[in-house]
């Protein structure tokens, strides 16, 4: 286990339970933007702090606006993916800036302070401007991505000079850039970033005055799509100009007084929108009349703020530090799941431009169970963009020689977008974990409508690709050869447990999806179902009786070991600088594979083989991926290894704002995010849902004195208490539930029930 840096400058990032604040002076960094950025699931906002055009390509970032490009393979092969695709970046808004009494003055040379805060869903900046009278001015810019009207945002600037007995005439100017052709494509050969457009690729941009702001509409060449984009002020003095020399480029410009007794104040919205080139774009930009002013839409916006944290909150008590992280990362989860149709979730969301904004099954496996929970009908438009991509699901199985359905492992239009297949289409596991989020979804919701169809038509297909891929050997074992589990540095292996296990459970869900609903489309017949059981009854799980430990796959415990203290720190990520035949070689794991599958489905483990089993991958897991801290610290502490659960967490806790991983500028990291809210449901209050209920296990770990959150199930509003000797459970709104504990079935209403820790001895040691 490679333990990274934690270590916040707690002057710069003070603790604010309900904030994220950074306390700063001139420019700031880019990993600190992407912390800031503040999105609604359809487009979001960076705001750097800079007076160069480092924001041009990643400060508005809107969900699956993209451009094609032809995928060119020095050797070429059958069925590769063959067109990429990857997000284009929205105008540059980053740019302000202040004259005071017709004195321009430098904000990225300014101290200032800014706020995301949680409460409000809002970024709010202060910006101390000395002037040459020797007073100082102070500008505030509060900022939201409302969450109830999905194409706009809202600004309003306010301007004061607290010290002085004068009034003094303000001009804010907001620059609208966009990218030249001829900036050039970037030369970085890190996968994780996104790809830039340039020369003849570049998207044509144009740029057009109103009489209250400026119009921008980026159309891309290939895709066809367009991006049209307002920035307006209703402002009395107000005026937008293009620049001569540059006319994709242009400025509003407001202006007003600073009294003694009145500060200037002015407000701007954000509109943005995507259309088809030669269809009607989403919003009509030349009606001012539907859009509501900043303080109506503020509370519209706070009332779903309010609504979100009434049930997603989770209070540590005893933990401050830890305190305000979560629940940066509970917000993030929130501000980044769309709230139109049409759309899921990228591995960045909207903060910036990291993996071409490609959905993998990060949306799936680590954000959809908190959403399921926490805001049913976004975690529904998740999964029904899924099954609008059953059509190229299919195709996709077709063309690698299969039945059924086969999803992308990543893309935006549902066509496989991985141009690396041995780390990318031969992680066949995402078909199963597709599957598992509608069962997810479908036990935490109850939702029939949405089950009888489309989760079933999903499950179905789904399963039809495990059992026409799956073979049979002559023991009668089934096997699954040719895959890569999640582990992304052991790849194209044969009886990946993790998939193994995966993909009996979507068999095993598609035949009670296929026997419980009636869908004539898809003929399941009696045959075809008892198929899928029989295969999900005898998939192999490799398993070495000598360590008394489940294997990855059927050879990883074979290779050569290299153990993680030899390996120099600075050659981490392994992947940026090592073949990749010399990393599928050695007992070298990127993240949690085998110990996820314990984690999701411990019943088909021997569970006398958890502990050594968790403990042998612990010592061979690099954590090169953000996805396994969260995952490893859950998993620690379902085998009662409390310590290392505390590591772990700690590292998924701090992930961003300690940049660990070097990239936080390429965006948030939002699955290490939803792992760090199942970590707590699963590894500290010890939920889970299986056929027979919804089980409930505390291990005893716990990150503060004490923690209490709230867990919507169907018709039932739970409230958690969480300690270390245990879970106290009781009914908070809604019909009683009923709960399976290790002493049996309870059922929970008004009246509290305590459930004591699995593990008591572990905390007493601790």
């Amino acid at each position: 286990m490679r333990i990274r840096s934690t270590t916040v400058d707690r002057h710069a990032f003070p603790v604010d339970e309900w904030a994220l604040v950074e306390v700063g002076e001139g420019q700031s960094s880019d990993p600190h933007d992407t912390l800031f950025a503040i999105s609604n699931g359809v487009f979001g906002v960076r705001t750097p702090i800079s007076a160069e055009n480092v924001g041009a390509s990643s400060t508005l970032i809107v969900n699956r606006f993209h451009e094609t490009f032809d995928i060119t393979y020095p050797e070429d092969a059958f069925g590769l993916a063959r067109t990429g695709q990857s997000l284009v970046p929205g105008p540059d808004l980053s740019r302000v800036d202040i004259e005071i009494d017709e004195h321009r003055y430098q904000i990225n040379s300014a101290k200032w302070v800014r706020r995301l805060d949680f409460k409000t869903g809002s970024l709010e900046r202060v910006f101390q401007l000395s002037l040459r009278s020797g007073a100082t001015a102070v500008i505030t810019q509060i900022a939201f991505v409302s969450q109830v009207t999905p194409h706009l945002a809202f600004h309003k600037w306010t301007v004061e000079v607290p010290d002085s007995h004068e009034s003094h005439r303000v001009s804010i100017t907001m620059h609208v850039r966009h990218i030249a052709g001829d900036d050039p494509p970037g030369d970085s050969d890190d996968p994780r970033q996104g790809r830039r457009f340039s020369g003849e690729d570049a998207p044509k941009c144009d740029l057009d005055t109103t009489q209250s702001g400026l119009v921008s509409r980026i159309t891309t060449r290939r895709s066809q799509q367009q991006l049209t984009t307002e920035l307006r002020s209703e402002a009395t003095q107000c005026e937008a100009s293009i620049d001569v020399a540059t006319p994709i480029n242009g400025h509003l410009t407001i202006q007003g007084v600073a009294s003694p007794k009145q500060p200037f104040s002015a407000s701007t919205v954000l509109s943005v929108s995507t259309s088809s080139v030669g269809s009607s774009s989403q919003q009509d930009h030349n009606d001012s009349t539907t859009i509501a002013g900043f303080d109506e839409a503020f509370e519209e916006h706070q009332r779903a703020i309010d609504e979100f944290w009434s049930r997603a909150d989770i209070s540590v008590d005893g933990n401050p530090g830890a305190q305000q992280l979560l629940r940066w990362h509970l917000f993030q989860l929130f501000q980044a799941s769309p709230t139109i149709d049409r759309l899921g979730i990228s591995a960045k969301g909207q903060t910036a431009l990291g993996y071409d904004g490609h959905y993998f099954w990060d949306t799936e496996m680590f954000m959809l169970p908190f959403l399921a929970h926490i805001a049913p009908e976004r975690a529904q438009r998740l999964l029904n963009i899924r099954h609008d991509m059953l059509p190229e699901a299919r195709t996709r199985a077709a063309t690698m020689s299969q039945k059924g359905a086969l999803f992308p492992w990543r893309t935006l239009n549902g066509e496989e977008a991985s141009a690396y297949y041995p780390a990318g289409t031969a992680q066949y596991h995402i078909n199963a974990d597709i599957s598992w989020a509608v069962e997810r979804y479908v036990s935490v919701n109850g939702d029939h409508d949405f089950a009888s169809v489309a989760g079933t038509e999903i499950a179905v297909e789904t399963a039809r690709m495990w059992a026409d891929f799956a073979f049979e050997d002559a023991d009668g074992q089934w096997h699954l050869h040719g895959v890569t589990g999640p582990d992304e540095y052991s790849a194209v292996v044969d009886d990946n447990a993790y998939t193994n296990v995966m993909a009996a459970q979507n068999l095993r869900f598609a035949a009670r999806m296929a026997q419980a609903t009636t869908h004539p489309s898809l003929h399941v017949s009696p045959n075809e179902i008892n198929r899928w059981l029989h295969i999900a009854e005898r998939l192999v799980i490799p398993f070495d009786g000598d360590r008394g430990i489940y294997a990855q796959d059927a050879h990883f415990l074979s290779r050569r070991r290299w153990e993680l203290a030899d390996i120099p720190e600075d050659q981490h990520p392994l992947l940026l600088h090592l073949h990749p035949l010399v990393i599928y070689r050695h007992q070298l794991i990127k993240q949690a594979d085998v110990v996820l599958a314990l984690l999701l489905a411990p019943d088909a483990f021997q569970q006398d083989a958890l502990l050594e089993t968790f403990r042998y991958y612990e010592d061979v897991t690099t954590g090169d991926s953000s996805l396994s801290a969260a995952i490893q610290a859950a998993a620690a502490a379902t085998v009662g290894e409390m310590e290392t659960a505390n590591e772990h967490f700690d590292q998924a806790l701090f992930l961003d704002l300690a940049n660990t991983h070097g990239n936080t500028a390429d965006g948030v990291h939002l699955a290490n995010s939803g792992g760090i809210w199942n970590a707590i449901v699963i590894g500290m209050a010890g939920i889970s849902f299986g056929v027979n209920g919804i089980k409930i296990a505390p291990t005893g770990w716990c990150i503060g004195d004490e923690m209490s959150m709230r867990l919507p199930i169907r018709s039932s509003l739970l409230e958690l208490t969480i300690r270390k000797e245990g879970t106290t459970v009781h009914l908070h709104a809604g019909e009683p539930i009923s709960l399976i504990t290790q002493q049996g079935e309870v059922s929970v209403d008004k009246t509290p029930i305590f459930v004591p820790a699995v593990f008591p001895s572990a905390f007493q040691r601790g």
